[in-house]
């Protein structure tokens, strides 16, 4: 895939496990997200899908990858070779604005091994690549469309190349950084009131739609 970044515009997310006053803290933590300015390519979802819906659907994706070809910034074509799980995605991609990639994001908790079937944030939070789809993780000034559904299609690890470096960073093999966390970075946990403007809501549970029962 190719990706382009506008940090001036998109804020950070960072969800390192830091509890904040008035917050719900989401663990485990370990997850690091943005909005691409620009992205284009293919994406092989080879470990789990997370929804901010109710399924008992198994979530893992390692025998049977998705597969998403993406055109500036949108999900033009999905396959999946299991019939059940190329349902679920088609339910997933004929709502509005899902087609839209809303996130970027990298896992960092190199803890998470395996893929657990239960529809969960744990499995985001492998080290390696996800997209979200549908609902994005920006305030509206940035990024003005709204939809109710939010889903992340996780692959296992992944290279990133940043700039014109020749050496890629290894997901599956990252060394912790000696750095001070960034201060710039916003936190990814559910904050409560919910009317608060400042809100931190990842997947629009709380402002823009509501978590119900996904159709089977």
């Amino acid at each position: 895939m190719r990706v382009q970044l506008n940090n001036d515009r998109y804020r950070w997310i960072s969800n390192r496990g830091v509890w904040r006053q008035g917050n719900f803290l989401m663990l485990p933590p370990g997850e690091v997200a943005t909005y691409p300015a620009f992205i284009e390519g293919i994406l092989v979802a080879d470990f789990a899908f997370n929804a901010n819906v109710i399924t008992d659907k198994d979530a893992r994706l390692e025998n049977h990858p998705v597969t998403v070809h993406i055109e500036d910034g949108k999900a033009v074509k999905v396959e999946c070779t299991d019939p059940e799980t190329m349902m679920f995605l088609q339910q997933c991609f004929t709502m509005h604005c899902v087609n839209n990639v809303g996130e970027l994001g990298f896992g960092t908790n190199v803890a998470i091994g395996a893929a657990i079937p239960l529809n969960s944030h744990i499995n985001e939070r492998r080290p390696g690549v996800h997209l979200g789809f549908g609902d994005h993780n920006q305030f509206s000034s940035a990024v003005s469309y709204t939809c109710s559904l939010h889903i992340d299609l996780i692959a296992s690890g992944g290279l990133v190349w940043v700039d014109d470096e020749s050496v890629p960073f290894d997901l599956d093999d990252l060394a912790p950084s000696s750095q001070p966390h960034p201060q710039n970075l916003l936190g990814e946990d559910l904050r409560s009131p919910i009317d608060d403007l400042e809100i931190d809501d990842c997947c629009g549970v709380l402002t823009r739609g509501r978590l119900e029962l996904f159709p089977q």
